[in-house]
């Protein structure tokens, strides 16, 4: 799985530096489990980033959510949808206020998804290997099967999906690859024609799975009446795309491609291929990369892992093969930096890089916080958290500190079990939808004791998202922890993996006479259900707001120790043997051999005396 990421040259690969912030927005939107690639973007002012924009005056934000929606709008018009996009992106995090902005967000994705899979040789060749009847049998599972589970009844039954379909098909009309890919004979006043056409076609009433693939059919008539029709086939999936794109921002129709190339994004190195270089293009803010290596956007990649990559014709099979051998569970990158002092480093990056980073701060004689920074949650952060709480624990630390911020989330079920690391019982999250697995489910906590008493702060901001924000929401709501930051993205809802068999099981009745073929069906990734805290509020759009606003990254960090710090002298703790010697200033969790997250260290004087809590 891959997230979403910027096109270079035909290449996926994403983005860095100032623009991490943007690529995480983009993440959040759209979830890592649909492969789109990575968006390009648009510059900034030198040294500018996402994070000085949404810390700046009321008026100065005002000022450049302005600008920001004008050059939006611009790029719009000039059909530059990577831009449009990416600048809409960066407007949500300063001021999610505009009523029509989540809006304008989903329809720019559909226009660069659209851009994107018309040059994709591998969607290209799925199209080609598909008969237009395979097709409109794909459309009619959708539209059989979709309607039963998705998350909004209204938003999805047959006739609203049709329509979803028919305005991605207009849109196509006005993308050149497609225009002369499959009506390469139609003149601007014949396409102008259809367009109008679609209009009249698109108020057609549709009522079920049959009607929606006939109606289909005697539009692929009509034109084919009119002028040659190269392959019909990327017309009908040009509607199925609309029917399940047009949901919502999280909902896509993802047809059976082969993976993306393997690459360093779980570690926060995005690279780049062009005209035979591997180049980083970028490092994610917050990642393993940036914490503990030197590595910089621009450095030339001339070996992997004992490949040397100035010897061969560098393509991504070439990488992802490099990739697929690490030395004892590490990369290993030879990189050239351009610095003539040290023009060539040697940076070794984690095969399976940590979810879970920590370190025990000393903020002042005879009181010791333990900080944990989450990453994006998978199937073994329940257990990283309990080896770094067991740490923690061993080193006498009073209370906790866990950082949310830049988490867009990942495994549901993860999330769950990272909540009942902390509540001894009540309500983690409850969801609503169609399906009676997600239908007014409550998900609750009866860890008892089990649980750690360690008094909680929680940090948190715009790039938290999804089951980040569904924690944090729980632990807020439950009366567990004190949240400092920003408001959370406000991606509240739980998606599903809907498979489309209908062509594969056709394919294994004949298979005793055909040979066997790759899947051709795809998935769905599909709204099934809405996530609401324990409060009662819906997480979607909403997000979680924290206890202390502030905007700041740094005093973020500041305020959370010093709230931590007050609500450890308030735990009557008695003196542990394992407590780390005053000596020290901070020590990092064991018992994992990867270096610990970075942070500052910190001495008692810079923190002010603290006389009585406060709430």
């Amino acid at each position: 799985m891959n997230p979403l990421c910027v096109q270079v040259q035909g290449t996926i690969k994403p983005i860095m530096g100032t623009r991490s912030c943007k690529v995480t927005a983009v993440r959040i939107l759209f979830g890592l489990l649909v492969v789109l690639g990575e968006w390009c973007t648009p510059s900034l002012a030198p040294g500018q980033t996402l994070s000085r924009v949404s810390s700046a005056s009321g008026s100065e934000a005002r000022q450049t959510g302005e600008q920001l929606r004008a050059a939006a709008e611009q790029a719009e018009r000039m059909r530059n949808w990577e831009t449009a996009f990416t600048l809409y992106c960066q407007l949500y995090l300063i001021d999610r206020t505009a009523p029509d902005l989540r809006a304008r967000l989903h329809q720019t994705w559909r226009r660069l998804h659209q851009y994107r899979r018309l040059r994709d040789p591998h969607y290209l060749r799925y199209v080609r290997e598909l008969a237009a009847a395979e097709a409109l049998q794909l459309l009619a599972e959708v539209m059989t099967k979709v309607p039963t589970i998705y998350v909004n009844r209204e938003r999805s039954r047959p006739q609203q999906l049709w329509e979803y379909g028919l305005e991605e098909l207009s849109h196509a009309l006005d993308d050149d690859a497609f225009v002369a890919w499959i009506l390469p004979q139609a003149t601007t006043a014949l396409l102008q024609q259809f367009k109008t056409e679609l209009q009249h076609w698109r108020q057609m009433p549709i009522g079920n799975a049959r009607q929606a693939r006939q109606t289909l059919r005697r539009l692929l008539t009509h034109w084919q009446e009119q002028t040659p029709l190269t392959d019909p086939t990327a017309i009908v999936l040009e509607v199925v795309h609309g029917a399940c794109n047009g949901l919502d921002e999280s909902s896509a129709f993802i047809p059976p491609l082969p993976p993306p190339p393997q690459d360093l994004q779980p570690q926060g190195v995005c690279l780049r291929l062009h005209n035979g270089l591997l180049s980083i293009d970028g490092i994610i803010r917050g990642s393993w990369a940036e914490q503990h290596t030197p590595l910089q956007a621009g450095q030339i990649i001339v070996q992997i892992n004992g490949c040397d990559l100035c010897q061969t014709e560098v393509t991504w099979e070439v990488i992802r093969e490099a990739l697929r051998h690490p030395h004892q569970g590490w990369h290993e990158l030879t990189v050239v930096t351009g610095d003539t002092a040290i023009p060539e480093l040697v940076v070794r990056l984690p095969a399976d890089p940590p979810s879970v980073y920590g370190k025990t701060l000393k903020v002042s004689r005879g009181t010791w916080v333990g900080y944990l920074r989450l990453g994006m949650f998978r199937e073994s952060t329940p257990r990283e958290l309990d080896s770094a709480l067991v740490s923690l624990q061993q080193d006498g630390v009073q209370a906790l500190i866990l950082d949310l911020r830049g988490n867009i989330g990942g495994s549901f079920t993860a999330a769950l079990e990272l909540a009942r690391r902390f509540l001894p019982k009540g309500t983690i999250v409850t969801t609503e939808g169609q399906a009676p697995e997600v239908n007014n489910v409550t998900f609750m906590s009866d860890s008892g004791m089990a649980a750690s008493s360690l008094p909680l702060v929680v940090l948190i901001d715009g790039e938290t998202a999804s089951a980040a924000e569904m924690l944090a929401a729980a632990l807020k709501d439950q009366q567990r922890a004190t949240l400092i930051g920003t408001p959370t993205f406000g991606k509240g809802t739980l998606q599903y993996p809907l498979p489309l068999e209908w062509l594969d099981t056709a394919a294994k009745i004949s298979a005793s006479q055909m040979p066997p073929q790759s899947p051709r069906g795809g998935i769905v990734r599909l709204t099934i259900a809405r996530l609401i805290s324990p409060a009662g509020y819906p997480l979607h759009i909403t997000g979680v707001q924290p206890h202390q606003l502030e905007t700041d990254p740094h005093n973020q960090l500041t305020l959370a120790i010093q709230k931590a710090a007050e609500l450890a002298q308030m735990v009557d703790t008695a003196p542990s043997s394992l407590s780390p010697s005053d000596n020290s200033d901070s020590s990092t969790i064991p018992p994992s051999t990867l270096p610990m997250y970075h942070l500052p260290e910190f001495e008692s004087s810079d923190l002010p005396s603290i006389s009585s809590p406060q709430s």
